[in-house]
């Protein structure tokens, strides 16, 4: 899936000159939409980071398989940014920001249950947050190319919650009474 990154990026690129986006119009992109693009970026590179430290340290099968699925569609999204930032001339940050980096440091320490517990918890917060910036950014900016490219990541951030929602450890804890 990784080599397939691209084809996104190369959509990206072909539906902005087919709406006739001129690379003059393009470079006055608003501060807001500036703000919005990074924003989404850093949401994705949490996302990438979270679903491989998945892919690592959980002990359940559909901790593991959400992992693999949010790295793979965060680093989808990250190339759909890039690409279109680079035609914005907006630079976009390589790190999640400072809370993201925090809770992702705290999931590092942990494997297996504890490790999932967390992970539900944070994912669920993580996905949330993004749909949220996804979809009032998708509203609300000012270029058609960065609403374009928002709106088409929604669907995937509005599947990850639901299978973050749907894990199995929810139950489990609270079958076994262990509160996080």
């Amino acid at each position: 899936m990784r080599g397939k990154a691209w084809i996104p990026a190369a959509a990206g690129a072909a539906l902005l000159a087919f709406l006739g986006l001129s690379a003059l119009a393009i470079a006055k992109s608003a501060p807001a939409d500036q703000r919005l693009l990074r924003l989404c970026a850093q949401g994705s590179i949490a996302e990438v980071e979270l679903g491989q430290l998945a892919t690592t340290r959980s002990g359940t099968p559909a901790v593991l398989s959400l992992g693999t699925r949010l790295a793979q569609d965060g680093s989808t999204g990250v190339a759909s940014l890039q690409t279109l930032a680079a035609m914005l001339h907006v630079q976009l940050p390589k790190a999640p920001d400072a809370t993201q980096k925090q809770q992702i440091t705290k999931l590092r320490r942990l494997r297996g249950a504890a490790f999932d517990q967390r992970f539900e918890r944070i994912a669920s917060e993580e996905e949330s947050k993004m749909l949220h910036q996804f979809q009032s950014g998708a509203s609300t900016a000012r270029s058609a190319a960065v609403r374009y490219t928002i709106r088409n990541m929604i669907p995937a951030v509005e599947e990850h919650l639901q299978i973050v929602k749907g894990l199995p450890i929810r139950e489990a804890t609270a079958a076994t009474g262990v509160m996080r």
